[in-house]
């Protein structure tokens, strides 16, 4: 129930506190007395929309404050609300030369929601062609409910309500829960199956980009090889010019002291270098340019390239370890 009406810079009126008794009022007056004014004022508190058109003064704000008892419903919207409850509710709305509003509850700043949430306890207005509670559920469900003369059924019936209620917003996150984990698993399953595919175990990614360079360079590779041998096998070559050494070397030591020791190392080098050769030509043999091992070592790099890219990781080493995982992750989540 309203009790008292506060207006300060609305319409016509600059100032005007109301006093509304517990029996019947009406207000009454003659065409553009005022009336709908006072009836525009308590519509603000209901959280209707305000302008700065209905400012007095333009270079003050507007202030309607209503004063209402209380009630259980406003309690218990205040209490959702975290709001301070008082002995009587007081709703307070504040409009600002520029047409911004401000909507206060018991002296705390709410939102207009709120403020229309809480006035429909409190307050209802009925006109020509609007009769505004009657067509809300709440009170037609209320109106059924106050013929219940015996409130434990209503009680029991509430509480079997919301447990209801809460049992079906647990399927539901239960559901949810389910689906994602179907999901996480489906997208495992894929990973895996893709890493699956590929030999990655198998694979080792510094001996295939050697082979590639390798199989890239080839025809270099043999020109290369050629032109060492033939350093060492051409006439006057290294082969020729050691030989020459040695046996120079062995002249010198019969006529030379010491000599000896000098021709001992010229041996030994001739020795090493002998073997270099060797070795160059059994372990570097000269082969054939081959397309198809070019082609499938580029095909094998770019897969490579491809999955690292895809996985978002630094190299195979970490391909192997996120495959793994991945394998780790699906059992535990099957199990």
């Amino acid at each position: 129930m309203l009790q008292k009406l506060s207006i300060t810079n609305y319409a016509l009126i600059s100032k005007k506190i109301i006093d509304f008794n517990k029996e019947f009022t009406v207000i009454t007056g003659e065409t553009g007395a005022g009336k709908s004014i006072i009836f525009g004022a308590i519509e603000l508190l209901i959280g209707t929309r305000s302008s700065n058109k209905v400012l007095k003064n333009p270079k003050s704000k507007c202030i309607v404050e209503g004063v209402f008892s209380m009630n259980e419903n406003v309690v218990k919207q205040l209490v959702k609300m975290d709001l301070d409850i008082e002995d009587d509710l007081i709703i307070r709305r504040e409009i600002k030369q520029n047409g911004n509003s401000r909507s206060f509850i018991n002296d705390s700043p709410v939102k207009l929601e709120q403020l229309k949430l809480i006035s429909q306890y409190i307050l209802e207005i009925n006109g020509q062609h609007l009769v505004s509670k009657m067509g809300s559920l709440n009170f037609k469900y209320g109106f059924i409910d106050s013929f219940i003369n015996d409130k434990n059924i209503f009680l029991d019936y509430s509480n079997a309500f919301l447990n209801y209620i809460e049992s079906i917003e647990n399927q539901k996150r239960i559901i949810k829960k389910v689906n994602n984990l179907n999901e996480k698993k489906d997208f495992l399953q894929f990973q895996l199956d893709e890493l699956s595919n590929y030999n990655i175990d198998q694979w080792d990614e510094e001996s295939i980009q050697n082979q590639y360079k390798i199989a890239a360079n080839q025809e270099e590779i043999n020109t290369l090889l050629d032109k060492i041998k033939n350093i060492y096998n051409r006439n006057g070559g290294f082969s020729d010019l050691f030989s020459d050494l040695e046996t120079f070397s062995i002249e010198l030591e019969t006529i030379l002291n010491g000599f000896s020791l000098v021709s001992k190392r010229i041996k030994s080098v001739k020795i090493e270098i002998e073997d270099i050769f060797q070795e160059i030509s059994y372990k570097f043999p000269s082969v054939n340019p081959d397309k198809n091992k070019l082609n499938e070592l580029d095909q094998l790099l770019k897969q490579i390239n491809f999955l690292l890219k895809k996985f978002n990781v630094a190299d195979l080493k970490s391909l192997i370890l996120k495959k793994h995982a991945v394998s780790k992750e699906l059992s535990e989540l099957s199990e």
